[in-house]
């Protein structure tokens, strides 16, 4: 009876581990990864100023490339540089998105901020309540759940309203964006940026 009952729990253990989904990774390291790129609708708003993407081996969070991207940031009002990749996924069973994203030395320092984006169901654009402040000089880690307590709970996206909200959809996501954002507004603005800022190794799991 003990080793039924030892037999029994390493099935139980066995089977919850394989139950878990395989991690979707994006490591930057060959030109598949361009389906993360600017969003053509992005291109005709005035306040998106992603200029291009491409690989780059400048800097590299892990492994030999990343996603470069390039920024025009104006610096006296808010803008931001959206990249996506747009794939119909079910991310039922996953627990969190995450990326790492290099901001280089010479951009502003406390103006300059990541969040996770997400298109679901009829194409409802919900943004990660996460804002990540990006240090110039360093490589940041971003991450917003995707499965959890915070995110059943509804405190890790915002939402128009119940039906719309990722806990209502996540079988049917869209598209998977980065945003990176320069907060600048009446009361607070910096110089201009117009340069690259990096992303790498961008995995759900």
């Amino acid at each position: 009876m003990k080793n039924m009952i030892i037999m029994l729990s390493m099935f139980i253990i066995a089977s919850a581990v394989s139950a878990e989904e395989p991690p979707i990774k994006f490591d930057c390291e060959k030109s598949s990864t361009l389906c993360w790129a600017i969003p053509e609708w992005s291109l005709s708003n005035d306040s998106y100023v992603g200029v291009s993407t491409s690989i780059s081996a400048d800097e590299v969070s892990q492994g030999a490339g990343s996603l470069k991207v390039m920024c025009d940031f104006p610096g006296d009002k808010w803008a931001a540089v959206i990249v996506e990749c747009e794939k119909n996924i079910d991310l039922t069973g996953y627990k969190k998105i995450s990326a790492d994203i290099y901001l280089p030395q010479e951009a502003v320092s406390g103006l300059i901020q990541a969040r996770f984006i997400l298109t679901v169901g009829e194409w409802q654009f919900l943004e990660s309540k996460r804002e990540v402040m990006l240090t110039p000089g360093k490589w940041t880690k971003i991450e917003a759940e995707i499965g959890g307590e915070r995110f059943r709970d509804e405190k890790e996206w915002k939402c128009p309203d119940k039906e719309e909200c990722l806990v209502e959809n996540i079988s049917d996501v869209k598209s998977m964006g980065i945003r990176i954002e320069y907060n600048a507004n009446l009361s607070q603005s910096g110089p201009a940026y117009n340069g690259p800022i990096y992303i790498d190794n961008i995995i759900v799991e």
